[in-house]
């Protein structure tokens, strides 16, 4: 394990890789790594032709996350399971300067775990007869995941498969082949001298593991960005990532650029277990105090939907109940605050139970 700085990671990516992005919309996202390989590409042209991949939609619907690999040049591919928080990479592909791809979250994320086993690839029927599916022939909205025309003359003219249809026993399926890996970014909270990364400091852990192993079984480079480097960890549980998985350290010391989401710098909430009725309480008597002074009364169309959704719960007692980015990510709060429960709020990040957050924090629940 080599401790560097962003700037000297970040020079370490060469032109023409395929680089990974571990994170989750506002969590877990390299943040330092990431600005630097960008100021090093405004400075100095390089590196070029980049091909980016990332499960989770990571970004801030502005300059952060991967928002950072959106300028033409610099990326050549885009591989992404959410897009919406990446809108520099949406007008670069929008613009054609990049070929746009989108797959599924899930699919990528087990693509990892493929490409990391060794595998060919991922079978699946994850995508059949939607967008993703590549038979054009039965649908001319079937476009193997392709977003815009460049993507589209690259599948024509025999680029890279993202995705193939075959029948498998008799079923129709989707394969999604494997890639090589060749940088993987990560974030933990700390690293010990041998490259133990822990997370205990973060949201969740979201698909840490996998993107470095899937770079480390390609023969590329792991790079994690952490708050704190120790002799030991005290604590063997939160690690996430073994050393031997991890290349590069780069100890980031601006909070700015290692909040625990890009809604928050810090949130003990996401972090610490229930503490029982009163605390839990005294800190919902707290959120709808907030609530009453943010004006969250006002009855717009949105917040009427998100009422109605509420009152469904309310009335079908669900036992488990998953909560999506956009407009239902705000149930989880909103039915605390009415005293609406009995049932158990999770989201795809990972959190099972307590109250999901929303806007750029999600994918993070307190």
């Amino acid at each position: 394990m080599q401790l560097k700085t962003a700037d000297e990671a970040a020079a370490m990516v060469r032109s023409g890789w395929t680089v990974a992005s571990a994170g989750f919309v506002g969590a877990g996202h390299a943040e330092a790594v990431t600005a630097a390989l960008e100021r090093r590409f405004l400075e100095t042209g390089a590196p070029r032709d980049l091909t980016l991949v990332y499960s989770a939609g990571q970004g801030d619907r502005g300059r952060r996350g991967v928002n950072h690999f959106g300028h033409p040049g610099m990326t050549r591919v885009v591989c992404g399971g959410h897009w919406r928080s990446a809108t520099r990479l949406s007008a670069l592909a929008l613009a054609e300067e990049c070929e746009g791809w989108n797959l599924p979250q899930g699919v990528i994320t087990h693509l990892y775990r493929a490409i990391a086993a060794g595998q060919p690839g991922l079978l699946s029927r994850v995508g059949l007869h939607t967008f993703v599916d590549p038979r054009t022939t039965l649908d001319a909205r079937y476009q193997g995941g392709a977003v815009n025309q460049r993507a589209l003359q690259a599948r024509g003219a025999g680029g890279r498969p993202w995705v193939e249809a075959l029948d498998f026993r008799g079923q129709e399926m989707l394969f999604y082949p494997a890639f090589p890996v060749h940088c993987a970014l990560l974030r933990a909270t700390t690293a010990d001298r041998r490259g133990n990364l822990s997370t205990h400091g973060e949201a969740f852990h979201h698909e840490l593991l996998a993107v470095a192993q899937a770079a480390r079984n390609s023969g590329g480079l792991v790079i994690a960005q952490v708050q704190q480097l120790v002799d030991h960890h005290e604590a063997l549980a939160p690690i996430r990532v073994p050393g031997v998985l991890v290349d590069v350290v780069v100890v980031n010391h601006d909070p700015e650029l290692h909040r625990i989401t890009f809604g928050e710098q810090d949130n003990p909430s996401y972090l610490q277990p229930w503490r029982g009725e009163a605390a839990d309480a005294a800190a919902l008597a707290a959120e709808r105090a907030g609530a009453a002074a943010a004006g969250a009364t006002t009855l717009d169309a949105r917040t009427l939907v998100q009422r109605r959704a509420v009152l469904e719960l309310a009335a079908r007692r669900h036992r488990v109940v998953n909560l999506g980015v956009g407009m239902p990510a705000a149930i989880g709060a909103m039915a605390r605050t009415a005293g609406v429960g009995g049932f158990t709020l999770t989201v795809e990040a990972g959190p099972t139970g307590g109250t999901p957050a929303d806007a750029l924090s999600f994918g993070a629940s307190a």
